[in-house]
């Protein structure tokens, strides 16, 4: 699973509604609870991947949809990690 744009910034902030040159930092506006984030979710299954791992990953999702992020963040090298 990773996180990020991509190698598509413009595109996939275009997507998100957001200003395709905007930095989508950790706590912009558009990234605050209850908005859309300027990330996305990339995740690779295969052949052998076992079900409990893609029902694990569905949880996961279903868990962020309802309930929101569990944690804040911080903007670190360009990348939002958790604000410890």
């Amino acid at each position: 699973v990773r996180d990020g744009l991509f190698c598509a910034h413009p595109l996939v902030r275009t997507l998100l509604g957001s200003d395709p040159q905007s930095q989508g930092e950790c706590g912009a506006p558009e990234a605050a609870p209850g908005e859309k984030s300027l990330n996305a979710i990339r995740v690779s299954f295969g052949a052998g991947t076992p079900d409990e791992h893609v029902e694990r990953f569905v949880r996961a999702v279903k868990e962020l949809v309802a309930d929101g992020a569990k944690w804040t963040y911080r903007t670190e090298d360009g990348r939002c990690v958790p604000a410890v």
